[in-house]
C-alpha cells in the first residue's frame, strides 16, 4: 500500500489454516494530488507459509482442564496432596502435619508426608469423525490449538495426537508452534487413526460431533456444546 509515494507494509489476514502461496499484490496511492485513488497490480516474490488454526475462546473450559492438571506419581515423598508415609517429627516440620493421636499413643511425635508429583502433563488428543462434518472439524481443530496455548502458557508441558501424527509432551514456545503447525497441516481426508496412546501425565480428548467416544480419557471436552465461553463439558 502506498501513500504519497511512501511504503507501507499491507497485513494479510487469512480466512482458513493450512498452506498459502502469494505471488502478487496491488498498490494503492493518491499521490500527487489527493484527489484520485490509483490502484496498480504488483508481481511479487513467491512467497509460501503455512496459516494455524484460527484461535477460540476456551475460558469455558478452565475449571474442567484446571482438574486435569497432568500430574503424576513420582513414588517418593514430596509436595503434593496424597498421602505417602509416616515419619518421626523433625525441628521446623509444619505442627499441622503431625498425627497426635499417634503421638498421644506411642508417646512420639509423627508428621504425615505428602507424595511428590513427577510433573504436569497433558496430551490433547482430537478425535474426528470418519466422514462429513468439515465445519465442526475445523472448530474441533481450532479448539484443540487454543487448549494447548492455554495450557503451555499456564506453564504445563503439553503433548498432541492427532491423526498419524504424535508430539510428546514438552513446554515452551517451541512447543506452540510445534503444536500449531500439526494442526495447520491437519489432512482431513483421508483420516488416519490416532497413534498409540501416551503412557505418563493426564489424557483430555477433544471429541468432534461423529467421533467415536475414546476410552480411558481423564476429561472429554465437546466442542459443539461449547459457545463464546458460557458452557463446556
Amino acid at each position: 500500500l502506498l501513500h504519497d509515494a511512501q511504503p507501507s507494509a499491507r497485513r494479510l489476514q487469512p480466512m482458513h489454516r493450512g498452506a498459502y502461496r502469494v505471488t502478487q499484490g496491488s498498490a494503492t496511492t493518491r499521490f500527487p494530488f489527493g484527489f484520485f485513488v490509483k490502484t496498480r497490480p504488483l508481481r511479487l516474490q513467491p512467497s509460501t507459509f503455512w496459516v494455524a488454526p484460527a484461535r477460540v475462546d476456551v475460558s469455558g473450559f478452565e475449571r474442567a482442564l484446571r482438574s486435569r492438571r497432568g500430574e503424576s506419581s513420582a513414588q517418593l515423598a514430596g509436595p503434593g496432596e496424597d498421602y505417602f508415609d509416616l515419619r518421626p517429627y523433625r525441628p521446623g516440620d509444619d505442627l499441622r502435619r503431625v498425627r497426635w493421636r499417634r503421638a498421644a499413643r506411642s508417646r512420639r511425635w509423627v508428621v504425615v508426608e505428602t507424595e511428590a508429583m513427577a510433573g504436569r502433563e497433558i496430551t490433547l488428543e482430537l478425535h474426528l469423525p470418519p466422514s462429513g462434518h468439515e465445519d465442526a472439524c475445523e472448530f474441533g481443530i481450532a479448539t484443540t490449538g487454543s487448549i494447548a496455548e492455554f495450557l503451555l502458557a499456564r506453564g504445563l508441558r503439553g503433548g498432541l495426537r492427532i491423526p498419524a501424527l504424535a508430539l510428546a509432551p514438552r513446554g515452551g514456545e517451541r512447543q506452540r508452534l510445534e503444536i500449531l503447525l500439526a494442526l495447520a497441516r491437519l489432512d482431513l481426508n483421508p483420516r488416519a487413526a490416532l497413534p498409540s496412546q501416551p503412557t505418563a501425565g493426564a489424557r483430555v480428548a477433544v471429541l468432534v460431533a461423529g467421533a467415536q467416544e475414546p476410552a480411558h480419557a481423564d476429561l472429554v471436552l465437546y466442542p459443539e456444546h461449547f459457545v463464546s465461553g458460557e458452557k463446556a463439558a
